[in-house]
């Protein structure tokens, strides 16, 4: 069983590397979804396939049900990267949602995090999508 595991965490891992330089892939989804329940929570990996999960799904009701569930395992272990890409996948998921209110509220705590890690590449991009809202809802002065 640990072999299996192992080997799903190689895979997903390679997956994890080539598809964020490609973007989102329902497929990468789909793997994860098949053994992460097989992870225990406490593993450090757990966290990390929680992140490409909310990263990769498509439908935006269960990329924000990942990015929650993310969320708060990251503030069990304090671990600010993962709550920071937890925040964010919730803003995606509100913007595809419609819920432009609320994808700013994730985005915008989601700084707060940023700044606590100190990554200036998390904070800009954190600002990016904030600015990115803006300016699909009209509101290039706040872009």
């Amino acid at each position: 069983m640990t072999t299996r595991i192992s080997v799903y965490i190689i895979c997903s891992t390679l997956l994890f590397v080539c598809d964020h330089l490609f973007g989102q892939n329902q497929k990468v989804a789909d793997s994860i979804k098949l053994f992460i329940n097989e992870i225990p929570r406490s593993d450090t990996q757990y966290l990390f396939l929680l992140e490409n999960l909310a990263f990769n799904e498509q439908d935006p009701i269960l990329m924000e049900q990942y990015a929650d569930l993310l969320i708060v395992e990251a503030k069990r272990d304090s671990i600010d990267r993962h709550i920071h890409a937890g925040l964010t996948y919730k803003g995606n998921a509100k913007l595809r949602q419609g819920n432009l209110e609320e994808a700013l509220e994730s985005l915008f705590e989601s700084i707060q995090y940023a700044k606590k890690e100190e990554s200036i590449s998390n904070l800009g991009k954190s600002y990016s999508n904030i600015a990115d809202i803006y300016s699909e809802s009209g509101n290039s002065e706040n872009a």
